[in-house]
């Protein structure tokens, strides 16, 4: 995360010799930091995952981000609100890259989903289309790193929004 440039302020406080909380102000850099699971800051893996009420910090958190890619998926389902309706039935979808976002990647979209890793992962959905039609669409989850050494915990959107502080988009 060093020399890495935020849009907005980025509170940071150690929680511990393990933990640290960060509190971005501005929606686009929970997203960012949220996009990839492991940071390295001084050499050192960091583990990015969303603060949790129950929090225990010598207990690993399963909730963890994971690009998820829908190969084949029909184009007229690219928008975002389709592929976060279809990335619900997996966990709690957080953004799409930007070739999905532009179309320019028509034989796949990515999404970044928050999933509970401690729970079987479906290796597909069932679509239901116009017409009473259905599909099941494949998944396939986009995993870098499994454990890393240390952890940062972060506010969640829901904070920032509270605070007001969601950008528009």
């Amino acid at each position: 995360m060093e020399g890495m440039k935020f849009a907005g302020a980025v509170d940071i406080g150690l929680i511990d010799g393990r933990h640290m909380l960060l509190r971005p102000s501005l929606e686009v850099d929970f997203l960012r930091i949220r996009s990839r699971e492991l940071w390295m800051v001084a050499n050192a893996p960091m583990r990015v995952f969303r603060w949790d009420p129950s929090f225990i910090p010598n207990r690993e958190s399963a909730i963890t981000p994971v690009w998820v890619s829908l190969s084949g998926l029909p184009i007229h389902l690219f928008a975002r609100e389709a592929i976060f309706a279809i990335a619900q039935g997996i966990g709690q979808p957080l953004l799409i890259d930007r070739a999905t976002a532009q179309r320019s990647r028509p034989s796949k979209a990515r999404v970044l989903i928050e999933l509970d890793s401690s729970k079987p992962l479906p290796p597909k959905v069932r679509l239901i289309l116009p017409h009473g039609n259905s599909a099941w669409q494949q998944i396939k989850y986009e995993r870098s790193h499994s454990i890393a050494t240390t952890a940062i915990i972060k506010a969640t959107r829901s904070e920032i929004a509270r605070e007001g502080k969601t950008e528009k988009r």
